[in-house]
């Protein structure tokens, strides 16, 4: 039980702090202004606790069901928290937060769920016996010390990185506009 607990902490911290790591690049790769540094440290770590405990629960299910707790956790922390977080910025960033009328957008989610969950039975699968192989990253400490060096890795250079890149950048006014203000009236009216 406690082998299981260890390697479906470390696959929960792995897949989260990946989550995390994307989406602070995403972020930054979107910024509005000229200052933002990216926050891949913060989200690293962050994302890599939620992941974690996320993890945890899934070497206990893993224990119960007598599979690889690692393959499990990995697979299925890093499908459920990305589908999350890429539900957010895609209603946030992509739909201004105002998803068009009808069944559609339902469909469309359940559709893209789907995927997922097709994807994240695939990256088991071909992860399984990874836990038993006693693989360097199924390991708690190692998975640890992983996410600790790319943390401070992108703590420390996120000092020499002031802007996000030149493609995000429009020539007329700088910076793109992604979003009109909730509280300005609409021009498409």
């Amino acid at each position: 039980m406690g082998r299981k607990l260890g390697a479906g902490l470390a696959g929960g911290l792995l897949a989260g702090a990946l989550v995390g790591a994307v989406e602070a690049i995403v972020a930054w790769a979107n910024a509005h202004g000229a200052g933002d540094v990216p926050a891949i440290a913060w989200a690293t770590v962050v994302y890599g606790l939620i992941g974690a405990a996320g993890g945890v629960g899934a070497g206990v299910v893993a224990a119960v069901l007598g599979t690889d707790a690692f393959a499990l956790a990995l697979a299925g922390v890093g499908a459920g928290l990305g589908f999350i977080v890429a539900r957010f910025r895609i209603i946030r960033d992509v739909f201004l937060e105002q998803l068009p009328p009808g069944p559609l957008t339902l469909v469309v989610q359940v559709v893209a769920l789907t995927a997922v969950a097709a994807a994240a039975v695939a990256v088991w699968r071909a992860l399984r016996g990874a836990e038993a192989r006693r693989t360097l990253p199924s390991r708690p400490v190692v998975a640890m010390a992983l996410v600790a060096f790319v943390a401070l890795a992108a703590a420390m250079g996120s000092g020499f990185v002031t802007a996000p890149p030149a493609a995000c950048r429009s020539s007329a006014t700088g910076w793109k506009i992604r979003a009109i203000p909730t509280f300005l009236p609409s021009p498409i009216s």
